[in-house]
């Protein structure tokens, strides 16, 4: 059977009506939410990971291999229970720095490198437009099963292209609830809060389908499980056994997308109010992930003993009910997998642009106009920039929908998906637990493993014969060893590739002091800007006051520095000269705004022009407290282990004392 258009089309809308005003309500009340339910809210929305592929995708993988769907929900169970300190971390070392986006986590942690923020702006890119292709994809493919169209969308005009509209309406919604502030670190509320009933919304579509299918088409799971094991279509199905290779290499790669995802560090990291919330939510989630894979293996053994063999395995959820004549159901199943796929997209959409526009866009604003606008022209231009990113970023992930055409499951252009996202993890481990890894390292990490992911991964879908590139014909034509897949030899080459280059360059190439004073700020976890009074530059207080002010606007950057004062027992005196701890305290502030990679560049086009080098703005952001450390070490080492007279020279080689 079969649903008119219109019916769904007004369920549709009526669904995001509700969403639109959940988020405008989370908006007006943001200071008003109960301490007791934010914890929630927080847990529900880090939900957004169970996408369309796992909505739809995990019962298609199901269907072709048992277990095969379990890594996806397994790798964030397993880091979330057995290593909860690497989000803990993570949280609390993007307070510290007001760290807005993963690429701006990563380009802190590395010198505060502008060019290594692109980098992996670019890479985010590239991993996330087919993965929101992939959400639109599922969302077409639950309004052609319900209108009895059990093909791929065709490419139409006007209303009839599904995935257009689709990609509109997330746009709009996006850009109402996702661009209102300035400041990244200011929470988006009302999306969070919206996101938070879409995960309620598709956990609850999936167990009713589910449960339809265990108790009111079979006597219980026991009953199921007897009839499918009976069924002798299946017993092929059945003779299949578990590819432990790929469950472990999957499992892990799961484990690093948590991590990784732009938009998982973005509602876990960025949204994060209350760093104690993560307790609640490091046992809610993975309760979550438990109940959304009980059915899985039901609806997979149901769907394939009781629908005809050419209907997809991908569009079971939504077939069972359809076949069963219970239309309700089938439409509760479309708005499941439908809130599973928008909230991908929203909050990915957001964390993209913000890396886009801090990143990319921000240096060549402040190359062409210097950062001279007044606030209120600063902020409606970086919020136009971010708004018109998003739009172009929903309408490039259309086109990659269009390009990706009908050939590949939902699973395979996850998998794919994630395994370019995967290549940030090296840089992450660094980044949060080993202290000699650079920026040189990670560069020669990210080029290895996304060359050979190029290579092995996407060479093959484009369809030129494989005989043209050496070692794919024997990747996708030979049985490897230990029943691995050309998808698995691929991550993992691509991983290791990536991990031996990291490793090797950061162990044999020097490592900048800007990048070992970062590495101390994030791995010792000494947070707190040097205490010493010392004068760095010719800088007062009412200079910082007034470049802040151009960014986050004037009441907030006195509010700000006179807070500051407070903490630190001072009178508030613009006119006091700025001594490390100030300057340090305007960098944290403008990387709200402006991301901690292009705070360097802001911090130099506004000081300069003074009496100083540029050298010496450097050393403001991110030297002066290690040189001086260094040098006082070395001094103290000298004097304790040598027996001999001790000279000190200065630079031109004159004689200090002796």
């Amino acid at each position: 059977m079969s649903l008119s258009g219109g019916l769904i089309a007004l369920v549709a809308l009526s669904y995001m009506a509700v969403l639109f005003a959940i988020a405008f309500y989370g908006d007006r009340n943001r200071d008003q939410m109960s301490p007791r339910l934010r914890p929630w809210v927080y847990s529900l929305s880090l939900a957004v990971w169970c996408t369309s592929w796992t909505f739809f995708g995990a019962v298609g993988q199901a269907a072709e291999q048992l277990w095969s769907f379990l890594p996806i929900y397994l790798g964030p169970i397993l880091l979330m229970l057995l290593a909860p300190h690497v989000f803990q971390k993570m949280i609390m070392i993007s307070k510290q720095e007001n760290i807005t986006s993963i690429a701006d986590f990563i380009a802190a942690r590395y010198g505060k490198s502008q060019l290594l923020a692109i980098v992996v702006t670019l890479i985010c890119l590239v991993g996330v437009l087919p993965y929101i292709a992939l959400q639109l994809k599922g969302i077409v493919l639950g309004v052609n099963l319900l209108i009895g169209n059990e093909g791929e969308a065709v490419a139409g005009s006007g209303t009839q292209d599904t995935a257009l509209i689709v990609s509109v309406a997330l746009a709009l919604f996006t850009v109402l609830f996702g661009t209102r502030n300035l400041d990244v670190t200011e929470h988006h509320r009302g999306m969070v809060l919206a996101i938070a009933f879409e995960s309620l919304v598709k956990l609850l579509a999936f167990m009713a389908v589910g449960a339809f299918v265990t108790f009111g088409l079979y006597d219980g799971f026991g009953d199921l499980f007897n009839q499918a094991h009976a069924n002798a279509e299946l017993s092929s199905f059945w003779e299949v056994t578990v590819n432990w290779p790929a469950m472990v290499v999957q499992t892990g790669v799961a484990m690093m997308a948590i991590v990784c995802l732009p938009r998982q560090f973005h509602v876990t990291v960025v949204e994060n109010i209350e760093p104690k919330d993560f307790r609640m939510a490091r046992w809610v989630f993975p309760l979550y992930l438990v109940l959304a894979v009980v059915f899985v293996i039901p609806i997979a053994l149901a769907g394939q003993m009781l629908l005809p063999a050419g209907i997809s395995p991908d569009s079971f959820v939504i077939s069972l009910p359809l076949a069963e004549s219970h239309p309700a159901l089938a439409m509760l199943a479309f708005i499941g997998g439908a809130s599973a796929a928008t909230g991908m997209v929203i909050v990915a959409s957001v964390a993209l642009s913000t890396m886009v526009s801090n990143d990319m866009l921000l240096p060549w604003l402040l190359r062409r106009q210097e950062a001279e606008q007044p606030f209120e022209a600063f902020r409606h231009w970086m919020l136009s920039v971010r708004r018109i990113t998003i739009i172009v970023i929903l309408l490039l992930a259309y086109v990659s929908y269009r390009l990706l055409g009908s050939t590949a499951s939902l699973a395979t252009i996850g998998q794919i998906a994630f395994a370019a996202l995967t290549q940030l993890a090296p840089a992450m481990v660094g980044a949060l637990y080993w202290k000699q890894a650079n920026r040189r390292g990670v560069f020669a990490g990210l080029a290895a493993g996304s060359l050979i992911w190029l290579y092995t991964l996407i060479l093959p879908l484009l369809g030129w014969p494989l005989e043209m590139f050496p070692g794919l014909q024997w990747m996708y034509t030979t049985d490897l060893p230990f029943n691995t897949s050309a998808l698995t030899l691929g991550v993992m080459l691509s991983l290791l590739g990536n991990a031996t280059l990291f490793f090797w360059v950061s162990i044999l190439s020097q490592t900048r002091v800007a990048e070992h004073w970062q590495a101390s700020r994030f791995i010792g976890q000494e947070i707190a800007s040097p205490t010493g009074s010392r004068r760095l530059l010719a800088v007062q207080v009412e200079d910082l006051l007034m470049l802040a002010s151009r960014f986050v606007g004037a009441e907030r950057a006195e509010l700000s520095f006179q807070r500051f004062a407070r903490h630190h027992g001072q009178e508030f005196s613009p006119r006091q000269p700025a001594d490390g701890q100030w300057i340090a305290h305007t960098e944290r502030l403008l990387a709200g705004v402006l991301g901690a990679s292009s705070t360097r560049a802001v911090v130099k086009a506004a000081l300069e022009g003074r009496d100083m080098q540029v050298e010496d703005v450097v050393r403001i952001v991110g030297e002066a407290s290690e040189v001086l450390q260094f040098n006082r070490a070395l001094l103290q080492g000298a004097i304790e282990n040598i027996t001999q007279g001790i000279s000190v020279v200065d630079q031109s080689l004159r004689l200090v004392a002796w």
